[in-house]
């Protein structure tokens, strides 16, 4: 049997895309709930697909894009400092 597509208000997600919690996303990402969300509103953290009037989750793939992206600017900042 096929997982069902998975749509939210915000966005389509693809079929049987992971979506996770705020708590989730923090486990994978060690910063504190202040710090994510500074950084949302900065422009810098994945945005959240809504999912009704109060709650929001992320997309596992926007979670993993946006860890690959932090660890080729960590790189490339390591790199230019020798």
């Amino acid at each position: 049997m096929k997982s069902p597509l998975i749509l939210a208000q915000g966005g389509e997600l693809r079929e049987g895309e992971r979506l996770l919690r705020l708590p989730q996303v923090l486990q994978i990402i060690p910063v504190s709930r202040s710090e994510w969300y500074r950084r949302l509103a900065a422009g810098d953290a994945p945005a959240a697909v809504e999912l009704g009037p109060r709650a929001r989750a992320w997309r596992l793939s926007d979670i993993n894009d946006y860890l690959i992206r932090i660890a080729a600017r960590d790189r490339t900042q390591v790199g230019s400092a020798k």
